[in-house]
């Protein structure tokens, strides 16, 4: 898996990205408000339940602005690198 787009609309985008064997997550928002907030979390309970599925134990985001994973909850700060923060979810 490359950088692919998993869904997409108006209000955002979220791309899973396969790196060394494992998946990362990345959510574009272009607009936002509390029901589009809901559908982000809606979709991410969606990938972390397929990533789940096909095999995979981890799910990592890494970023420079930590709101939106910290709203979503459930990760841990793994370390920052440069200008990002690298966090993980345990899908077990």
């Amino acid at each position: 898996m490359q950088r692919k787009t998993y869904y997409e609309d108006d209000n955002f985008r979220v791309y899973l990205e396969e790196i060394n064997g494992e998946v990362a997550i990345h959510v574009a928002i272009f607009t936002f408000s509390k029901a589009i907030f809901k559908q982000i979390r809606s979709v991410w309970a969606e990938v972390i339940v397929k990533m789940y599925f096909l095999g995979y134990e981890k799910l990592f985001a890494y970023t420079k602005d930590n709101r939106i994973i910290k709203m979503i909850g459930g990760a841990k700060m793994l370390k920052e690198v440069e200008d990002f923060e690298v966090w993980e979810w345990e899908l077990s």
